[in-house]
């Protein structure tokens, strides 16, 4: 199983920690937010990874090298410019093309959080469904909120800022 963890950003919400790293390499309890992810998603059996970066790039691919990639095939994705979620996986969707693989599921798993969510059973319920794409959500305050339908089908968001909603 394949995996994409999202490390690109700037990390704005953890400064000052992210003023000389990136968020990728901020420690919690001694150790980094991505090595938390890796191993994570390690113990649900993903053993290639690929990585978008961007601030300090250079930082997490000699952290990777130093530990020897956790003994996982990691691959990095360097963006010059932010590319969002949506461009970092564009941007990277070679990675899960590669040997045939397109029709497998992945995970796509943000480098600054930390849960104890069920991968095997989200997964389950992905297939199960035949979706698409699966997300795992919480509510809690913030700028966008996701809309979703009586079926917990994503149809839209909120823009609190804009005072806008924005169905599909």
């Amino acid at each position: 199983m394949k995996a994409m963890i999202l490390a690109a950003g700037l990390g704005t919400r953890l400064r000052p920690l992210t003023n000389d790293r990136p968020k990728a390499l901020v420690e919690v309890a001694g150790r980094t937010l991505l090595e938390i992810t890796i191993g994570r998603l390690r113990e649900f059996g993903v053993r290639e990874v690929i990585v978008n970066v961007h601030h300090f790039a250079g930082m997490v691919a000699e952290y990777l090298r130093e530990k020897n990639n956790f003994g996982m095939r990691i691959e990095i994705s360097e963006e010059d410019r932010l590319l969002d979620t949506g461009g970092g996986l564009k941007k990277a969707a070679w990675f899960f093309r590669e040997q045939g693989a397109a029709a497998a599921p992945f995970i796509v798993h943000n480098v600054d959080v930390i849960s104890t969510i069920d991968l095997r059973q989200m997964l389950d319920f992905h297939t199960q469904n035949r979706a698409l794409a699966t997300l795992a959500v919480q509510q809690r305050p913030t700028s966008r909120y996701l809309l979703f339908d009586e079926q917990m089908q994503l149809c839209g968001r909120r823009l609190v800022k804009e005072q806008k909603t924005e169905l599909v």
